[in-house]
């Protein structure tokens, strides 16, 4: 359940360490009634790992503190709401998470203010970069993306130097490509950890494959 059906529980600054107390009071004050007329709502229901459901969201569903709150009585209200939670279903949210080498999640470089805290929140309540599973899933992918970058440098550095156009360092810079934009694609796992090495590259052909996903 992405809204909990029975309660929701207050965010605390031991909850969400990485948010800070400067932050948390963007949020709505808490505890109260669950979404129960939400239970079996289609659009309340995500897949969501075991630990990351039952040990760290738990009953957590915070607020913008200026969100319009549902109830009830008001049992509509919650399309109006304004989560603090990513949705992994709207793409505008999922553009808001960049990672690094270390395997961890993290707002994306520019961001400030209410769509920043939005990234630690999340983060931080589902566990996102300590879960070890997963952030080693985000290490390989990290990893082949970066050998697959120097193996296209060292293609590129080697025609350089000989001064002439090769066919053969070619085909290699072009297979390279291809293997790279084949990691972009969104049925491949951690596309975007790809993607996020590719743009936080200093190359400016690199950041253009990533700028296509």
């Amino acid at each position: 359940h992405f809204r909990p059906k029975a309660t929701t529980a207050e965010l605390t600054v031991e909850d969400c360490a990485e948010a800070g107390d400067d932050l948390l009071p963007r949020l709505h004050e808490p505890n109260r009634e669950g979404y129960w007329w939400l239970a079996f709502h289609p659009e309340n229901l995500m897949l969501c790992a075991q630990v990351m459901n039952r040990e760290k969201k738990r009953n957590f569903f915070p607020l913008h503190r200026d969100s319009p709150v549902a109830s009830g009585e008001s049992q509509n209200a919650w399309r109006n709401e304004i989560p603090a939670f990513l949705d992994p279903r709207n793409l505008e949210d999922v553009c808001l998470v960049d990672y690094d080498d270390s395997g961890a999640m993290r707002p994306r470089a520019d961001l400030v203010g209410w769509d920043r805290l939005r990234v630690l929140i999340t983060n931080d309540c589902f566990g996102l970069s300590h879960f070890q599973p997963l952030v080693e899933g985000r290490q390989r992918s990290w990893q082949k993306c970066t050998d697959l970058i120097e193996r296209y440098l060292h293609a590129a550095n080697t025609q350089q130097h000989e001064g002439a156009p090769n066919a053969v360092l070619q085909q290699q810079k072009n297979d390279t490509l291809i293997e790279l934009q084949k990691l972009l694609k969104p049925e491949e796992p951690f596309c975007s950890v790809a993607a996020s090495c590719l743009r936080n590259s200093p190359y400016a052909w690199a950041k253009a494959l990533a700028s296509q996903q």
